[in-house]
């Protein structure tokens, strides 16, 4: 898959106004608010408050002799012959296949939660339930029940609780179920629904902050399926350049990335981007320079750091993240910021000429 645990890296999200001004200190893309420890923040969520959350969409049926809850589990891709020529493999892992009413349907799962793929005349449909991966309901590998019956999808879980995080990837999160007797069901209507027929459904627009009523959610004239940056309009800015280069797959380093380079570099990889739809690279910042980018060489989602505060994104499941720190001004041409990702973190000296920006990496740090 393309994204990876990110959940034991140094947090810090940072606000921004639009543009730079002499009063730096005012200017939240530059100062430091408030650096966040992962570790110190986690507390285990209550038990009780778990059982009470109501899932409007989802119905829940106790059962008799239910598949135990297995806290050593690990996800694992089935294999299905047709399934490569389809879908791309770095787009979902596959659970289960299962015939119903002539029709091919698959259990799926990425970074983002459980997806029911339909699959008619050898073209693909994927529909997000809403539900993410192990964030308070673990849905088993069970088959003990067909995956669809009279019209509603239909699997096992459990609820669980995470109660203790991944250290460092050297182990990894630890999780109790509270309650493993549940078998759970989506009408196949709700899940199918796509209101305004944009190729995303509801359940997953509304999961990150589109409007499931809206083709153009940004109203920047580019479909949400189409577009790169689906929540924001994209607009130039020297930052914003910047934020595109650090996010790209260019090789930077000690040279200067001119703002041509970037568009040919956007313009060469605008196929492959819509090539897979479903897949982004996910940041938590409230910058405006960073959430006004034009992708260079993935679809973007840039999510406030409120979305990341609720139901403890910041410190428990859900999908998996990358982050940059605030900048820190070196002069009035030289800059420095931080990218953590899964692996460790990079920092990064940027210094403005007039031609671009010159990027250099100053240290990385392996975990």
């Amino acid at each position: 898959m393309k994204f990876v645990l990110l959940l034991s890296i140094l947090l810090s999200i940072f606000s921004c106004q639009k543009r730079p001004t002499a009063n730096f200190e005012n200017d939240k893309c530059f100062n430091l608010k408030k650096e966040r420890n992962a570790y110190a923040d986690f507390k285990p969520v209550d038990k009780k408050l778990i059982l009470d959350i109501k899932y409007p969409n989802l119905e829940f049926e106790e059962i008799k002799n239910p598949t135990a809850f297995d806290p050593n589990y690990s996800s694992y891709t089935y294999s299905f012959s047709n399934v490569k020529d389809f879908i791309s493999p770095n787009e979902f892992q596959y659970l289960r296949k299962f015939n119903y009413q002539n029709t091919e349907y698959y259990l799926a799962q990425n970074d983002f939660g459980y997806w029911l793929i339909e699959y008619i005349n050898k073209i693909e449909k994927p529909y997000f339930l809403g539900i993410a991966t192990d964030k308070y309901i673990h849905i088993k590998n069970s088959e003990k029940f067909p995956l669809i019956s009279d019209g509603k999808l239909q699997v096992e879980c459990a609820f669980i609780r995470l109660y203790e995080q991944e250290i460092q990837l050297l182990s990894g999160p630890k999780y109790e179920a509270i309650k493993d007797n549940l078998l759970l069901k989506i009408n196949l209507e709700t899940i199918k629904k796509d209101s305004d027929h944009d190729g995303f459904n509801d359940l997953f627009e509304n999961y990150i902050g589109l409007n499931p009523n809206s083709k153009d959610s940004d109203k920047d004239g580019i479909n949400d399926f189409e577009d790169a940056n689906p929540l924001y309009k994209s607009e130039e800015s020297d930052f914003t350049s910047l934020y595109e280069t650090l996010t790209s797959e260019i090789d930077f380093y000690d040279q200067t990335i001119s703002t041509e380079k970037i568009q040919k570099l956007r313009k060469r990889n605008k196929d492959e981007i819509n090539s897979k739809p479903f897949v982004f690279s996910v940041y938590f910042s409230d910058c405006t320079y960073f959430k006004s980018i034009n992708p260079v060489s993935e679809k973007t989602l840039i999510l406030d750091e409120e979305y990341l505060k609720k139901d403890n994104f910041s410190v428990g499941t859900g999908f998996n993240y990358s982050d940059f720190s605030l900048f820190q001004k070196l002069n009035d041409h030289q800059f420095e910021i931080q990218k953590y990702h899964h692996s460790g973190s990079a920092t990064f000296q940027c210094e403005k000429t007039k031609s671009g920006w010159k990027i250099a990496m100053t240290q990385m740090v392996q975990i």
